[in-house]
């Protein structure tokens, strides 16, 4: 296998290498911090719109902004109140 093959980001990479992998997150009710937990982020809203029509390792703009709106909404949060988004999406194929 060539070391550029799994290289998300990178305008090298070519295809995709399966591999196993395990990662959780603990979502509890705000008032855990009565017991001393701390509390790292708050999960306010939540959106999801699959619209792959032109790749699967691109979706749409149209479909990004729609789940977007649904998280807005769902939180009661308009978008000015945002500090920080972050969305990273690298994936190891090249689209043509």
């Amino acid at each position: 296998m060539s070391p550029r093959r799994a290289r998300p980001f990178s305008r090298d990479r070519n295809g995709t290498v399966l591999g196993e992998g395990a990662a959780f997150v603990v979502l509890e009710h705000l008032n855990a911090h009565k017991r001393g937990a701390s509390i790292y982020a708050e999960l306010s809203g939540y959106g999801v719109c699959e619209r792959c029509e032109t790749h699967d390792a691109q979706p749409s703009i149209e479909g990004q902004v729609k789940a977007m709106e649904l998280a807005l909404s769902d939180a009661n949060m308009c978008a000015n109140s945002i500090l920080i988004y972050v969305n990273a999406h690298g994936t190891g194929t090249i689209l043509k």
